[in-house]
């Protein structure tokens, strides 16, 4: 009885979608109320009773709808082609399964650190502390008043601290930027291109010049 219940249950799913599916795609968009197991048999059985196509693609296999089963002596216009709907979505669920798979991967790593967004939103802030570090820096090193002695160990010692900030922020934003671009099909020049943030060597600054400076 729960055989005939799954493949009724299958049928009227694949019907009403008219569209192709993988056997995960409908085991979850079923909401799991059949077994992968029980879903596979009466996805054999409706294949063989000619109610079902299944076509593989690699070792992708994917089932529609048999259409002929809703024509009579003609083919309606608005049919939709099969294969080459079939093409799509398995392109399409590849790669959408490559990123979940990249996803979940380094989800349990920012779970209980930061999300996606937040990383984002934090990289855009750190992005903007460094460039307003690297103008300040700018600015103390190309001043030409003179300065008295108290106030040049006071910038010195300023100087020495926003530079360890500097290395320390810049540390954890490329680490943020790892983390973020593992799951996504950029790579990281693109992700921080796209940002629009900028790297100490393309505004050819050195962190090493900078911890020099006396």
């Amino acid at each position: 009885m729960k055989e005939m219940d799954s493949k009724k249950a299958v049928l009227k799913y694949l019907k009403d979608q008219n569209r192709p599916y993988s056997l995960n795609d409908i085991f979850m968009n079923m909401h799991k109320e059949q077994g992968k197991t029980a879903i596979q048999k009466a996805l054999d059985n409706l294949v063989v009773d000619g109610v079902v196509i299944e076509k593989t693609y690699g070792k992708q296999k994917v089932y529609a709808y048999n259409q002929k089963n809703e024509r009579d002596n003609s083919v309606s216009d608005g049919v939709v082609d099969v294969d080459s709907e079939v093409q799509a979505v398995t392109e399409e669920l590849a790669k959408t399964e490559k990123h979940l798979r990249e996803a979940d991967r380094i989800l349990s790593e920012l779970n209980s650190s930061l999300t996606t967004d937040d990383a984002k939103k934090e990289l855009v802030r750190i992005s903007k502390e460094l460039d307003e570090m690297r103008e300040e820096l700018d600015a103390l090193k190309s001043g030409k008043e003179i300065i008295p002695p108290s106030v040049c160990e006071e910038i010195i010692a300023s100087h020495k601290k926003m530079v360890a900030t500097w290395k320390k922020r810049k540390h954890q934003c490329m680490q943020m930027v790892s983390a973020v671009t593992e799951n996504l099909p950029q790579n990281r020049k693109d992700f921080m291109s796209e940002l629009g943030m900028e790297t100490d060597e393309d505004v050819n600054i050195s962190l090493s010049a900078m911890e020099s400076v006396q």
